[in-house]
């Protein structure tokens, strides 16, 4: 009889029916409506929790609820992500778990994001992706063998998508701390099991990239609501720790996403003093020439001469690193900045990278180029007046070939 109340009733209440006659008091009448009856639900799951046509109302619930998020309305979209989360939270409490479906929510969440809505400019989408993320977090616990390889790359995208796309606060900053949004993001990311290879590189390349989101604009085009520096240092954290869990792990892919981590990890390091936009915890070359230090470990390396396609560009990435440290454009400086103690840190992240690089560089797999590179490097920045034009080396010289050279008057 109940289960016939809740279709009859219920059901018909959810009805989208009229939506071409929509507005905000339509949204709101329907917010209502979504709330309550998920709370008749969550009544029924303490009573009822395995009952075989509780399951089968879960399911045509999360089915109806679908359909009020295809009118693409923010305010429906936080209503039926928060009410969901609290059913699955409650789930989550019950011994045994009931064994509903959960494909029809995953359904729902990969197609309905908020972040791909166009709302007007003077509305905020923070609650609607709050509310969403909330949700991945809590259908991510019910699913009892994690992500697949396939759905861990769309929850990324996803994620990267309410990141880019939240709404800028009105009166506040991310310089110092992550937004509400950028925070559930980043968590849920790091919560990702990474055992499968394919997951593996997926979460490295999404860390990466998350690094590099503070500097792909131009600082001076963007409100300071939408730095993304908090967020670009917290995944330098998340980056360091995920690559040393997998540091003996020497595979191909692992390699190349690497690689590509520590190239994200240069951008800073050669933007030292030229980027202005600088949290008060600590600089962003700092933290992250603090993170690659942590990451190139010599064993690790070690592991890579076994695979020379994936060497140069491990080996690229790491001289460049090196080249960004003994680097400084001291005249980007604020007149009160202590560069002496920059310069401290930058001759002991020197002193300890080159202990790595000296032993390792001169093995024949490491191609040529890039030993002239490191020694190109370390000689440039090394000369402390300007130098004559003969004495630097033509393209079809010897690096040092032009310091012989005789200057007629000198």
């Amino acid at each position: 009889m109940w289960t016939l109340c809740f279709r009859v009733i219920f059901f018909g209440l959810l009805s989208p029916a009229g939506q071409d006659k929509r507005g905000t008091s339509w949204d709101e009448t329907s917010a209502l409506v979504i709330k309550s009856v998920s709370k008749v639900f969550a009544s029924l799951l303490q009573s009822f929790p395995n009952h075989d046509a509780l399951g089968n109302i879960w399911v045509q619930l999360v089915q109806c609820y679908g359909a009020h998020l295809g009118t693409e309305s923010l305010m429906l979209n936080q209503a039926v992500f928060a009410t969901l989360t609290g059913i699955l939270s409650e789930m989550q409490t019950l011994e045994p778990r009931p064994s509903f479906r959960m494909e029809p929510a995953w359904a729902i969440w990969e197609k309905h994001n908020p972040a791909t809505y166009t709302p007007s400019e003077k509305t905020d989408n923070h609650g609607a992706l709050t509310a969403y993320l909330g949700y991945i977090r809590q259908l991510h616990f019910m699913l009892p063998t994690g992500y697949s390889a396939s759905q861990a790359a769309t929850v990324i995208s996803h994620l990267a998508a309410c990141i880019t796309e939240s709404t800028p606060a009105l009166y506040a900053s991310d310089v110092d701390e992550m937004t509400q949004v950028q925070k559930l993001a980043l968590e849920e990311i790091c919560s990702i099991k990474t055992a499968d290879p394919a997951i593996r590189i997926e979460v490295i390349k999404a860390m990466g990239n998350l690094v590099m989101l503070a500097f792909q604009t131009e600082e001076h085009s963007r409100p300071k609501s939408k730095s993304f520096v908090a967020l670009s240092l917290a995944a330098m954290d998340a980056l360091r720790d995920l690559v040393k869990e997998h540091h003996t792990t020497a595979d191909r892919g692992t390699l190349d996403s690497l690689a590509t981590s520590l190239s994200s990890l240069k951008v800073p390091i050669q933007l030292k003093y030229k980027w202005q936009t600088e949290s008060k915890k600590i600089s962003s070359w700092r933290k992250a020439t603090s993170t690659a230090l942590s990451m190139i470990d010599a064993e690790f390396l070690g592991h890579v001469h076994r695979d020379s396609q994936s060497i140069e560009k491990l080996w690229t990435n790491i001289v460049e690193i090196n080249g960004g440290i003994v680097a400084a454009d001291t005249d980007c400086c604020d007149s009160n900045h202590n560069i002496g103690a920059d310069q401290a840190f930058d001759i002991e992240s020197f002193l300890h990278l080159q202990g790595i690089i000296v032993p390792l560089i001169g093995s024949p797999s490491i191609p040529d180029g890039i030993r002239r590179k490191y020694v190109e490097s370390l000689f440039e920045h090394s000369i402390i007046h300007e130098a004559h034009p003969d004495d630097l080396a033509r393209p079809d010289q010897d690096l040092l070939d032009g310091l012989g050279s005789k200057h007629i008057g000198r």
